[in-house]
């Protein structure tokens, strides 16, 4: 089999390059990412949701947007994340 390949959908050409097989290494690892927010970030983007869900419709309730900033609305937040590598 060549290293190219083409195919043809109507009125255009497509070239797709494929790697021979010795180059493509085996897998070494799983990588798995893990985020996590507290819990005032999430109460405020699921109020930030509602109110656009229900934006637009007259029948709906009119939605409050959430806030942990004192004299104002927003959020004061922050978010961590893990990067875990499982050797296969």
């Amino acid at each position: 089999m060549p290293p190219w390949s083409c195919a043809t959908p109507p009125g255009r050409w497509w070239l797709f390059l494929q790697p021979p097989e010795s180059r493509v290494p085996a897998p070494a690892y799983i990588e798995v990412i893990v985020s996590s927010i507290p819990v005032s970030t999430y109460d405020f983007y699921q109020s930030v949701q509602r109110y656009y869900d229900t934006d637009g419709n007259p029948f709906a309730e009119p939605a409050p947007l959430r806030s942990n900033v004192a004299p104002g609305y927003g959020l004061f937040g922050g978010a961590t994340d893990v990067v875990l590598r499982i050797k296969i």
